[in-house]
């Protein structure tokens, strides 16, 4: 399986787990959607972590060392705007990882919690749209020369 398959299939549950909080966000001010939202944040922060980390030790080193000029410009620029993500994440998290504190201050954890994902939504968007489609072109690059019968078929 490709790398970037994988990390699609990390974007997507990303993506559903951020609806699922959007919608637990719109109902905040009973108990069991604050519990539900600590739950949500709790879940995304385990696929994040992995994916963050995944990425910026395979993905992007290896796209900033390309010998393709256009390719390591791309990545670089990816690596330093999307940068500000994990550190985001990590202190929204920290801040809104228990039901109490939602409950404490709804419409912070609310203005909060929505800016993190349109950041994560951004993020995933153009990874998939523009980061992803080098990466998948140089990996089938890299397989027509190492494997030229490949690329016949």
């Amino acid at each position: 399986m490709s790398q970037t398959r994988t990390f699609r299939r990390q974007h997507a549950a990303l993506e559903k787990l951020a609806t699922e909080l959007s919608e637990a966000m719109s109902r905040i001010d009973a108990d069991p959607d604050a519990e539900r939202c600590a739950h949500i944040i709790a879940k995304m922060t385990g696929i994040l972590i992995l994916h963050l980390a995944a990425e910026d030790r395979s993905l992007y080193p290896r796209m900033i060392a390309s010998s393709d000029p256009a390719v390591s410009k791309t990545a670089s620029e990816f690596a330093e705007e999307m940068g500000n993500l994990a550190p985001a994440y990590s202190e929204f998290e920290a801040k809104w990882r228990s039901a109490d504190a939602i409950c404490d201050d709804p419409q912070g954890f609310r203005q909060e919690a929505q800016a993190i994902l349109q950041a994560l939504s951004t993020r995933i968007h153009r990874e998939n749209t523009v980061l992803y489609p080098i990466a998948e072109s140089m990996q089938s690059r890299k397989m027509s020369v190492e494997h030229p019968m490949m690329a016949c078929r």
